[in-house]
């Protein structure tokens, strides 16, 4: 009798990798796994402590309880929201025509020059800021508010033209050429065509500028003097980590709650428009 042959385990092993079927479900899970660890799990520890008094350890709701305690609590929140707004509307308003104008098919050179905006992100938000405020010093500019938003739209700024530029490269031009057909003109084109399919584009770059507008800090260190945005008042309450970084949780998980009520509500705004939009409007 022969005798049977082994097969090499590492072998057998490829042969039923390779009759493993792989659905979309076992792609993400990579993705899943980092979403537990690096947002879930610090996140659900962050509201646990918020619950939690920093000197005691029971569970109360004193740490919230300080939010509202503080009028200065109040104006640096209110401060943060309403300069994320001017800095989304500012960002949109500049970002808009150079991403319309780029997506043109007739301009070759777009790609380049999309680069040459994006170039900036290669380089640390800290040293950009540094930067930004040497300028300032050398031309005389006194450091406070103005300068303040001007930094946030100057190192937010690719983040609303790259997803308008997208969005506005992937319209189909028969649209437009339709439109132009049925006698529509440049600014009707415009307004019932290209504005409404970019809006993807628009909701994309405006939620990215405002999450990181609302809850930045470091922009505020250096190019403000005494300017208290809702994040310098975060932050130092987690530098005293002891005494002060479950207060520091709850006002965090405060911050969080905002942001998250606004992206729904700017998501449910913007599915409304769309489904009204999608029953196609007269030229």
């Amino acid at each position: 009798m022969e005798k049977t042959k082994k097969t090499n385990p590492t072998i057998r092993f490829f042969k039923r990798l390779k009759s493993f079927h792989f659905s979309r479900s076992h792609y993400a899970l990579p993705y899943l796994i980092m979403l537990a660890v690096l947002v879930m799990l610090p996140l659900g520890m962050m509201i646990f402590n918020s619950f939690r008094h920093d000197i005691y350890g029971h569970f109360t709701l004193f740490n919230y309880r300080q939010f509202f305690r503080t009028a200065g609590n109040w104006q640096a929140m209110w401060r943060s929201l309403y300069t994320a707004a001017i800095v989304t509307v500012a960002c949109l308003i500049l970002a808009y025509p150079v991403a319309f104008i780029l997506s043109n098919p007739k301009f070759n050179r777009s790609t380049t020059i999309i680069f040459a905006f994006a170039l900036p992100m290669w380089v640390n938000i800290m040293l950009r800021t540094i930067a930004l405020r040497n300028l300032f010093f050398l031309m005389g500019i006194d450091l406070g508010y103005p300068t303040v938003v001007i930094g946030l739209i100057y190192d937010f700024f690719p983040f609303m033209l790259l997803p308008l530029y997208t969005s506005l490269s992937s319209i189909d031009r028969s649209y437009v050429e339709a439109g132009s057909d049925l006698g529509a003109g440049a600014v009707r084109n415009f307004s019932k065509i290209t504005l409404p399919l970019s809006v993807p584009g628009i909701v994309s770059g405006s939620i990215l500028i405002f999450m990181a507008t609302v809850s930045n800090f470091a922009i505020a260190d250096l190019l403000g003097s005494d300017i208290i945005m809702f994040g310098n008042v975060v932050n130092l309450l987690f530098r005293n980590r002891r005494l002060t970084g479950n207060v520091g949780s709850a006002f965090a998980t405060i911050l969080l709650v905002i942001i998250v009520a606004s992206m729904l509500a700017t998501s449910r705004l913007t599915r409304k428009k769309g489904g009204g939009t999608q029953g196609g409007g007269r030229l």
